[in-house]
C-alpha cells in the first residue's frame, strides 16, 4: 500500500474523484476537522472548508463537480454541498437532529445519509437539493453508513439489529433488509465496487480492523489488507482498480492506496 497523506495530523474518509485525479478527505491539521483535496498523484493540499466547526465525510457527485459533506456549523450536524473548489456552500438539511455520512446515487439525483431523527440511527434519502426527504429504514436498532449500489437500486448499510454490527442491503425504495454478515465482530462502512460484484467493508473479526471484500450475496469473503494496524473506511475508485482506506500503520492516521484485487 502507498501512503497518500503524511504528517502528524489525522486524515480520514478518503474519496477519489470520478476522473481519478483528486483525493478528497477530512483532516484535523488546522485544529478542527476541515475538508481538503489534493492531486491523487501527490501535491499541495487545498482547504475546501474554513470555519470554526467540524466538517466530515466528504463525497463527490458522480460528475465530480460537487462535494456533499456533514458539518456542525449551525450547532448540530447537518448536510451541506459545495463545489469541488469549496465555493457555493448550500445547506441541504435543517433540523434538530444529527444528519451525517452522505453520498450520492449513481445518477446524482439523490443523496443517501444516516440520521438519528427517529431512533439512534436510520437510513434516509433526499433529492440532491435537499427536497423529497424520506426514510428508507429506521428501526429501534442503529442503521449506519448507507451507500447506493452502482445500479442505484440497492443501499448497503450496517446495523446492529441482530446484536452485533453487520452488513445489510435493502431496496432503495424501502422494504425488507437482507443480512449479509453474521460475525460477532463489528462489520461496518461498506461500499460497492463500481461493477457491482463486490461489497467492500471494514471488520474487526481478525482482532483488529481490516478491509474485506465479499460477493453481494455475502459469499467469498476475502481479507484485502491483512496488516497489524487498523485499516478502515474503504473506498473503491471509479475504474475499480484502486482501494483507498485510512490506516494508522505509520503512527498517525493517513490515507493509503493499494490495488483492488479481490
Amino acid at each position: 500500500a502507498v501512503r497518500m497523506t503524511s504528517g502528524s495530523s489525522s486524515e480520514y474518509t478518503p474519496a477519489l474523484s470520478p476522473d481519478l485525479g483528486t483525493l478528497l478527505f477530512q483532516s484535523n491539521r488546522s485544529g478542527n476537522w476541515q475538508i481538503y483535496s489534493m492531486p491523487a498523484q501527490g501535491g499541495d493540499w487545498r482547504q475546501l472548508t474554513n470555519n470554526s466547526a467540524d466538517n466530515y465525510h466528504p463525497h463527490f457527485s458522480p460528475d465530480g463537480d460537487t462535494v456533499v459533506f456533514s458539518s456542525n456549523m449551525d450547532g448540530n450536524r447537518e448536510l451541506y454541498s459545495m463545489t469541488k473548489e469549496g465555493q457555493a456552500l448550500r445547506q441541504l438539511t435543517n433540523n434538530d437532529y444529527t444528519d451525517y455520512y452522505p453520498s450520492y446515487s449513481p445518477d446524482g439525483q439523490w443523496i443517501v445519509y444516516q440520521s438519528n431523527r427517529d431512533n439512534e440511527g436510520g437510513v434516509y434519502v433526499m433529492r440532491a437539493d435537499g427536497s423529497n426527504d424520506r426514510m428508507v429504514i429506521d428501526t429501534a436498532a442503529r442503521e449506519y453508513f448507507p451507500v447506493f449500489s452502482p445500479d442505484g437500486q440497492t443501499i448497503v448499510f450496517d446495523s446492529d439489529q441482530a446484536g452485533s454490527q453487520d452488513i445489510y442491503t435493502i431496496p432503495w425504495t424501502g422494504g425488507t433488509p437482507r443480512q449479509l454478515t453474521t460475525s460477532s465482530a463489528r462489520d461496518a462502512n461498506a461500499v460497492y465496487s463500481p461493477d457491482g460484484r463486490w461489497i467492500v467493508f471494514e471488520s474487526s473479526r481478525s482482532g483488529n480492523y481490516e478491509i474485506y471484500a465479499m460477493r453481494t450475496d455475502g459469499t467469498d469473503l476475502q481479507n484485502l489488507t491483512n496488516n497489524s494496524a487498523a485499516d478502515q473506511l474503504p473506498f473503491v475508485s471509479s475504474d475499480g482498480q484502486s482501494l483507498l482506506f485510512q490506516s494508522d500503520r505509520d503512527g498517525s492516521i493517513d490515507i493509503f492506496r493499494q490495488s483492488f484485487m479481490p
